[in-house]
C-alpha cells in the first residue's frame, strides 16, 4: 500500500500550464540550452508564451511535459530561424534589403516542401 495513488503520478508527469512561464523556470537544462545555443532570454520567453497559447486554443485541458515543451521550443526557434536566414540570403540575392513574403514563401514551399494555407503558389509568382 506504499504505492502512490494514480493522481499523485500524474500529477508528477505534468505541470500545470502556469508553471510553465514561472520565471524560476529560466534555470532549467531546457532554457540554458537555448540560451547557450544564442537565442535570448525575451525569444524564449515569447515563444513559450505563443507555444502554450497554441496549445489551449487547441484542447483547453491540454498540458505540456517540460521536456516536449523543450522540444517542441527548440523546433520552432530553429523554423524560424533557418527559414529567416534562407529568406535573408534570397532577398539580398534579388538586391533587396528587405524581406517579403515571396523570399519566405519560397523556402517554405521549394526547401522545406510544405504549403502555406492562405497565400498564392510559387507558381502563381512565377508568371
Amino acid at each position: 500500500t506504499n504505492q502512490p495513488s494514480k493522481n499523485a503520478t500524474t500529477s508528477t508527469l505534468k505541470q500545470p500550464a502556469s508553471t510553465l512561464n514561472n520565471t524560476n523556470q529560466s534555470s532549467s537544462a531546457g532554457v540554458q540550452s537555448l540560451l547557450r545555443a544564442g537565442y535570448t532570454e525575451d525569444e524564449v520567453k515569447v515563444s513559450r508564451e505563443r507555444l502554450n497559447q497554441i496549445l489551449k486554443e487547441v484542447d483547453p485541458n491540454a498540458e505540456l511535459s517540460p521536456e516536449v515543451e523543450e522540444i517542441l521550443l527548440q523546433l520552432s526557434l530553429r523554423f524560424v530561424q533557418s527559414t529567416t536566414e534562407f529568406a535573408s540570403k534570397l532577398a539580398i540575392h534579388r538586391g533587396s534589403n528587405k524581406l517579403n513574403v515571396a523570399d519566405l514563401r519560397l523556402y517554405v514551399e521549394k526547401v522545406l516542401g510544405m504549403k502555406i494555407p492562405g497565400f498564392s503558389s510559387i507558381k502563381a509568382l512565377e508568371k
